[in-house]
């Protein structure tokens, strides 16, 4: 009678130290949305719950939660309830089958998280990734954490739902048993047959206490397997192609050739999905093959041009590239070149189907071998490409100006600044900065116009920034005549500091001799405040490029304290200290 009370003193025990763990999990739950956005402190906000866990399954081993739609229950008593109808925190495992959670020891920090966040964003998830929770706890990978899933039982309407949810616990109950191991490889013993299934459940006693024991498949054995099932694969998949060709090559007649058409149409298809471009290549080389063999009949070369036609026809339509499309987004490519002799094989009119997969295309390196064999596919279809330098996406647009750059057709700076009037200001500037590389007529005219007429004071400072890249005789007189007192008037400190910064960069004769003047200039008693400034600037300006002269001439600016304020004075001392210090480094 003591033992009784004993135990059920440890049971209840048990229970509320539980319960207290949840409660710990639900005000970190509170910590985590009201502070979502400060990641790196879920952590902190967790770990009350991993101790008091850590601590429960050090002393006890193992925690059981059964799962029910809203609620966890431990040892048959609830620990913790969501009735929430949205964001529910248990609802999404029992709807997929999920009836049992078992924590193991060795639970650690970084697992608990996962677990928790992926609770927490079960439902979003799904709506974006369209995968549900049970994929997505197999993926995570957990080693402390382990669950049960019931999929596919079915009640028929004689049956009494109390006894069908008494059989449904037994199974749980008995395939965890089953699945007991010490191994990491324990799914490989959960080897259960109808008979021992209904023995279990016909009386429960019967076998208790039996061991299941298993040789564990190491690392090597489970690769030899997986090398195994590819390479087989890949034989049954040529026997089958050599089938289909024998058949078209020896039995098809008009009557049973949409048959055979179809047999192709759908090997393409799983070809495709596996991801095998190389195959698909080697059944487009056999369909030429096949037409070219001397001792056919004329009618049957003619079925074996139109499976042919059918084959390439399907291989570039829109259902198919966006196959390929879902095969980019899900990872760099293993096959670039396969994917390249696929898609060059579709010839040019792929080319407009083939931009829309670029629209949907996330991962850089993807995109880019797109656009290869976009530029090498639509060399004919600038104008193409061209229309699409308007669209919102400035990935896109980045896209088409690199195809256009790859094309090189004479027109193609006109083309680029086209994208000068596109609503995204950091597309602008960057296209802007591309224009401004390259040092001909061209690209002068469009950076002169950019600088003199622009209304955008971003893009007319980023064109003087692109100034010095041309030649003195383009640069300079465009320079000068835009640093003018009268231009200098209206515009702001970061314009006029980019049109100094550019003339600093030119060192040329004028320029310098521009500034010097500057830097002699004595300031009068109404003028002495533009004097200064246009003094900094002119620093400022010489500080862009250093040299010896400039370095002499700014020592003699900060000794001049006569002609000069105090503030111009320090300003070229700093300027000398800076410029000292990067010509003795350049040396």
């Amino acid at each position: 009678m003591v033992d009784g009370r004993e135990m059920e003193a440890d049971k209840a025990a048990a229970i509320h130290e539980v319960r207290e763990i949840f409660l710990k999990l639900k005000k970190a739950l509170k910590q985590i949305s009201l502070y979502r956005h400060n990641v790196d402190r879920y952590p902190e906000y967790l770990e009350g719950v991993h101790s008091a866990m850590a601590d429960f399954l050090d002393r006890k081993g193992i925690l059981e939660l059964r799962v029910e739609a809203m609620a966890y229950k431990y040892k048959g008593v609830v620990v913790f309830e969501d009735d929430s109808r949205e964001n529910n925190l248990i609802y999404p495992f029992w709807s997929h089958g999920l009836r049992l959670f078992i924590f193991k020891p060795g639970l650690s920090p970084d697992e608990l998280l996962r677990f928790v966040m992926l609770c927490l964003t079960s439902g979003e998830d799904k709506a974006k990734r369209n995968e549900d929770v049970i994929t997505r706890l197999w993926k995570c990978e957990f080693e402390a954490i382990e669950y049960i899933v019931v999929e596919a039982f079915k009640a028929v309407p004689d049956d009494d739902p109390e006894e069908v949810e008494v059989a449904v616990e037994k199974v749980v109950a008995y395939l965890y048993r089953q699945l007991q191991s010490n191994s990491k490889d324990y799914l490989r013993f959960a080897r259960i047959s109808l008979e021992d299934l209904e023995l279990e459940l016909n009386n429960v006693d019967q076998i208790r206490g039996a061991v299941v024991q298993g040789v564990t498949a190491t690392e090597a054995d489970r690769q030899r397997v997986a090398t195994s099932l590819e390479t087989e694969s890949d034989r049954t998949m040529s026997k089958l192609v050599t089938v289909l060709f024998q058949l078209l090559e020896l039995d098809t007649t008009t009557e049973n050739f949409e048959d055979v058409a179809d047999a192709f149409v759908q090997l393409l298809d799983a070809l495709l999905i596996g991801e095998k471009f190389q195959s698909i290549a080697h059944i487009r080389k056999r369909f030429a093959v096949s037409m070219n063999k001397p001792k056919l009949r004329p009618e049957t070369r003619e079925l074996i041009e139109q499976a042919r036609d059918r084959f390439m026809t399907r291989m570039g339509d829109g259902q198919r590239l966006q196959t390929l499309a879902q095969i980019l987004n899900q990872g760099i490519v293993k096959d670039p070149e396969g994917i390249r002799e696929y898609l060059m094989a579709l010839g040019g009119e792929a080319v407009p189907p083939l931009v829309e997969v670029l629209e949907t295309l996330e991962l850089l390196p993807n995109r880019r071998l797109i656009s290869d064999i976009l530029a090498e596919l639509g060399s004919d279809q600038v104008d193409l490409f061209k229309s699409r330098l308007a669209h919102p996406s400035s990935n896109l647009v980045k896209d088409m100006l690199y195809v256009i750059d790859k094309i090189d057709p004479p027109e193609k700076y006109q083309i680029f600044s086209h994208v000068l009037g596109h609503p995204n200001a950091i597309l602008r500037l960057e296209t802007l900065s591309l224009i401004g590389r390259h040092d001909n007529e061209q690209c002068f005219d469009i950076i002169k116009t950019t600088l003199l007429q622009h209304e955008d004071a971003q893009m007319r400072s980023q064109a003087a920034r692109c100034l010095p890249n041309f030649t003195i005789e383009r640069s300079v007189p465009v320079l000068l005549d835009a640093v003018r007192p009268e231009r200098l008037e209206g515009l702001e400190e970061p314009e006029r500091k980019a049109l100094f910064t550019a003339l600093g960069q030119t060192q040329s004769k004028e320029t310098q001799g521009y500034l010097f003047g500057i830097l002699d200039s004595k300031s009068g008693l109404f003028n002495r405040r533009k004097m200064d400034d246009l003094k900094m600037l002119a620093i400022f300006a010489l500080e862009a490029n250093p040299s010896m002269p400039s370095l002499a001439k700014l020592a003699d600016v900060a000794k001049d304290q006569k002609r000069n304020s105090k503030e111009v004075c320090e300003s070229a001392r700093a300027a000398v200290i800076q410029m000292q210090a990067r010509i003795v480094g350049g040396r």
